[in-house]
């Protein structure tokens, strides 16, 4: 194991061990990881072993540091969507094509006791493993000691206060309501006094999922610090939906999906009438005005510059396959999509492309490596006739 780390790792054996470990892997296992991904870096090594750059990709691949002049043009999502109009038939059309997937989530809640170090308690080294070590013994105590009692009988005895959870699923994921009214501020008091933290329910939904009836505890669990022991109180397993209760969702899905399709045919037909004004003579400003759409301008930007923003990084990412005076195709983004039409590419100055050379060099090679290495694997696969789960065969 200490070879292992110090050839591949900054950190310890036991930074890799516990996580597997707490999650059922046995150290024979661990060994065969180790040696999987030794074998799997000496076969990298030398399937990539061929690969190379030349003077010209690497001066092709140096647009990047070459700024450019540009100019686009939005197209939202929200007014797409807002030109959706849906009917009743289009959702009770859907809920009958859709039932079987259309139910709700099965939930669960639990209560429960925690056995954690007092608040401001801090500890290192073999004080707080001796710390932690007393407090797993007394949530086992608490375990072993249940028999014949209930679980906030227990609890009392024990002198530990239950707290409850509401209804969550799978992921931890719960919807509480307050009731609006004179008292929903001490409605909402009481309940984060009485109800657990996010975090936490996050933490034991998986074992509470496990728990096979209401009633039924659960083994100690360890969450940080802290250990917990739960008992299932409530138990809504899944059940098909009704066309009320879908509606809203079927709503949603419709309104996305045929705002895609009015997005995109709208952007494509208006990206079809700019190129053609275009080519026409005329500039993208005014080609821009007669389609109703309004240019934003980027001016002597470098692609690989680290202080772009996201939204100009994507914007510039699509102008790097393009010459000057082309106007790209319908691009997606967060926002709903653009054109970018490239003004001018400016001249790369050598100073630039030789203080950045090495490393567009190695981002080529590891981009080719990369690429060779998943066409080696796949014929791998393919020979071997091995089928890739959830996917094509390989």
């Amino acid at each position: 194991c200490p070879d292992f780390f110090s050839r591949n790792s900054p950190g310890s054996c036991a930074d890799f061990w516990w996580p597997l470990a707490s999650r059922g892997f046995t150290e024979r296992q661990l060994e065969e990881v180790m040696r999987d991904t030794l074998r799997l870096e000496r076969i990298q090594q030398v399937v990539e072993s061929p690969v190379s750059v030349g003077d010209a990709e690497l001066r092709d691949a140096a647009n990047v540091l070459q700024p450019i002049t540009a100019r686009f043009v939005r197209f939202s999502a929200e007014e797409a969507a807002k030109a959706v109009a849906l009917t009743p038939e289009d959702i009770s059309g859907y809920f009958e094509r859709n039932q079987t997937n259309l139910n709700t989530k099965e939930t669960r809640a639990v209560r429960y006791v925690a056995f954690e170090l007092p608040m401001g308690t801090k500890l290192e080294g073999r004080a707080k493993v001796e710390a932690l070590q007393n407090l797993a013994d007394q949530a086992t105590g608490f375990v072993d000691g249940m028999e014949g009692k209930s679980f906030e009988e227990a609890a009392k005895d024990a002198g530990l206060s239950v707290r409850t959870t509401p209804a969550f699923d799978r992921t931890g994921n719960m919807s509480t309501t307050i009731q609006a009214g004179p008292d929903s501020a001490n409605q909402l008091q009481d309940l984060l006094a009485k109800v657990a933290p996010k975090e936490v329910i996050a933490a034991v939904a998986p074992p509470a999922f496990l728990l096979p009836e209401v009633g039924r505890v659960s083994d100690v669990l360890q969450v940080g610090d802290v250990f917990y022991v739960v008992e299932l109180t409530e138990l809504n397993p899944t059940r098909p939906l009704t066309l009320e209760e879908a509606t809203p969702s079927i709503e949603d899905r419709l309104r996305q999906t045929k705002g895609e399709e009015i997005l995109k045919s709208t952007a494509e037909e208006k990206i079809t009438a700019l190129k053609a004004a275009v080519a026409s003579g005329k500039s993208f400003a005014d080609a821009a005005k007669e389609t109703g759409l309004t240019v934003e301008s980027l001016d002597a930007i470098v692609p690989m510059s680290e202080a772009l923003t996201p939204e100009q990084r994507r914007v510039i990412a699509a102008t790097l396959a393009l010459k000057d005076g082309e106007i790209s195709g319908f691009e997606l983004a967060p926002w709903g999509g653009f054109a970018v039409y490239l003004e001018s590419r400016g001249p790369l100055a050598d100073a630039d492309f030789a203080a950045r050379r090495e490393e567009i060099r190695q981002s080529l090679l590891e981009n080719k490596r990369t690429l060779l290495f998943m066409e080696w694997l796949r014929l791998a696969r393919e020979n071997a006739k091995i089928s890739v789960p959830g996917g094509r065969r390989q």
